[in-house]
């Protein structure tokens, strides 16, 4: 049973009206949300991203739906199928899923039993306006239970009462990495060409800033950066290009008001370094060591 869409039983010159109303009604304060449940009132159900996208496609082209051929071959998609595939795509983007022209064409395969062509397919994209464009991505994380952890605290801190380790300060030492994947370079080219491309490498190296927040609250311990990376070197000469990165990295720390002792370079004067920083007693240890302890302060191993 073929499955009904709200808003397809409304005809081309229905959808543009109701489009047309929402500037209107806007500029005399009535939000579309509200012009949404007036619709229902009247027994006409509009899904708010179809208005959205019907009051945009209007701005645009002046109508919500061009008009129809006057001849040559009919076209693959009728109206209704239009609308069904442009819903699908804005819940797509709601839900953050990657809209390709393949995952359009095999939609409409489905849904519609049409084999569209990628070309055929661009064109409907672009004629229900939509345009390609580089979508925000980030990476999945860690997941942590927090219930778990709860828990794994409490218990280390009934373990540390009952050892008599916790009359002085604590200190809460965090690991945090960075690294430069998801650096983008911008620079000038022709617009409306194609997308310029960089011959300059991204660093592969990952860098581990250390914070340490005691529970006085007192800044004892700015947080340190830790490196593999030989740019952030301020003990070579030789080499223009390491003199360009030491008088760059000495400019940003005079421009952001950074001790230079918080930038800490690990690896070997001579060998080949590995590219990821890890944590490690290398990290922590000559963070802290050189601090004086502060008094009723108890450093802990493990």
């Amino acid at each position: 049973m073929k499955r009904k869409y709200p808003s397809t039983e409304l005809s081309t010159n229905q959808r543009d009206l109701v489009a047309r109303l929402v500037g209107p009604l806007e500029r005399r304060g009535i939000s579309r949300l509200v012009f949404r449940d007036v619709l229902v009132d009247a027994g006409i159900i509009v899904p708010k991203l179809s208005l959205d996208r019907w009051v945009h496609t209007h701005a645009v082209r002046g109508r919500v739906f061009t008009a129809e051929k006057a001849s040559g071959a009919p076209p693959l998609l009728d109206d209704e199928q239009c609308e069904i595939a442009a819903g699908w795509v804005l819940s797509q983007n709601d839900a953050n899923q990657v809209v390709s022209l393949a995952s359009f064409a095999k939609c409409c395969a489905l849904a519609f039993g049409v084999e569209l062509a990628q070309t055929t397919a661009h064109d409907y994209l672009h004629s229900l306006g939509f345009s390609s464009t580089v979508s925000q991505t980030k990476t999945r994380g860690f997941t942590v239970d927090v219930e778990a952890l709860a828990k794994r605290m409490l218990e280390w801190k009934r373990e540390r009462q009952r050892a008599r380790d916790l009359k002085g300060l604590l200190a809460s030492v965090d690991f945090t990495f960075t690294g430069h994947r998801p650096d983008r370079r911008v620079t000038y080219a022709p617009a409306g060409g194609a997308q310029p491309k960089s011959s300059t490498a991204i660093a592969g190296f990952t860098n581990c800033i250390v914070t340490v927040v005691w529970s006085d609250g007192v800044n004892r311990t700015p947080p340190a950066l830790f490196t593999f990376n030989g740019k952030f070197r301020l003990d070579r000469d030789g080499r223009q290009t390491w003199i360009q990165a030491r008088e760059k990295l000495v400019n940003a720390l005079v421009r952001f008001g950074i001790d230079a002792k918080r930038i800490l370079y690990i690896g070997c004067r001579e060998e080949r370094n590995p590219p990821l920083c890890q944590r490690e007693r290398r990290t922590s240890t000559p963070f802290l060591c050189p601090l004086p302890p502060p008094a009723q302060c108890c450093r802990l191993h493990r």
